[in-house]
């Protein structure tokens, strides 16, 4: 999440998560949590970015 945060002022033109299996994942689906938090992450850097921009 660190690496994340860090590349606020980067310019990104495109992002995705490539895998994450849920049906391999445990009880606490944490694989399956961890790529949907990724996803947000980089969901908000991008708001982020395109609000800058308009700014």
């Amino acid at each position: 999440m660190q690496i994340l945060r860090a590349l606020h002022g980067i310019n990104l033109v495109g992002c995705d998560v490539v895998e994450a299996n849920p049906l391999y994942d445990g009880p606490g689906q944490i694989t399956a949590l961890m790529a949907a938090t990724v996803m947000a992450e980089l969901m908000a850097l991008l708001a982020s970015q395109r609000a800058q921009a308009k700014g």
